[in-house]
């Protein structure tokens, strides 16, 4: 019962293999703008800060790891969007269910 035997189920923060990761960032794009169109009121402050600040953590020009740094300066800038959009997972699944509902989609 080794520190491997721990990790072996876990996830990593990015499944690059989960073709979705795409859709779940529409996804946050979409809830986003219905949140500040006042449409969509349903997601606490506390996650929506979590957004936010990563979202301009991914945007800022200061970084952990600098841009200009080829092939490893977007390192940090995956991780904090894959870290976000696995904390916000429920937030993104109930906002759908809404979506859907509001829109009469299947």
């Amino acid at each position: 019962m080794g520190i491997s035997n721990r990790n072996k189920d876990k996830r990593s923060v990015i499944d690059f293999s989960d073709k979705s990761i795409f859709m779940k960032i529409g996804l946050l794009f979409d809830m986003l703008k219905d949140y500040f169109k006042g449409d969509y009121t349903q997601i606490s402050k506390g996650k929506l800060a979590l957004i936010i600040g990563g979202l301009v953590y991914i945007i800022s020009p200061i970084d952990i790891i600098p841009e200009f740094i080829l092939g490893f300066g977007f390192i940090d800038d995956f991780m904090i969007a894959g870290f976000i959009l696995k904390k916000i997972d429920s937030v993104l699944e109930q906002y759908d269910f809404w979506r859907k509902g509001i829109r009469g989609e299947r």
